[in-house]
């Protein structure tokens, strides 16, 4: 078996990025001959068929379920940083326009 490779040639495009171009080789197996031809086609890959977009769409449809799945109990609350938000946010709806909101800690109307 006669196997003759050579490295990669390097290319460069257009914006000066090096890459390397794909190759493949086919090799004949028979002793007698000595025929390596290469080729620096990339191989064609596997079309989608429709196994694979109903095997996405369950996927889609397990991570959707997953997501609604006690929407309304979890997480059980709020936290006690999102409340003091609320709270300033129904302080400035009601009118007041504080520079520094004092409550947990205190904080800038901006932040």
């Amino acid at each position: 078996m006669l196997v003759q490779s050579t490295p990669p040639e390097k290319k460069t495009d257009s914006t000066g990025i090096h890459g390397v171009s794909a190759r493949r080789v086919t090799v004949n197996r028979d002793p007698t001959s000595v025929a390596v031809r290469e080729s620096h086609e990339i191989p064609e890959t596997r079309k989608t068929g429709w196994h694979d977009w109903l095997i996405l769409g369950l996927i889609l449809l397990l991570a959707a379920a997953l997501r609604v799945y006690q929407m309304g109990d979890l997480p059980p609350g709020l936290y006690r940083d999102e409340a003091f938000h609320g709270l300033d946010a129904l302080m400035v709806l009601a009118g007041e326009r504080p520079l520094f909101f004092v409550a947990n800690n205190g904080r800038e109307p901006l932040y």
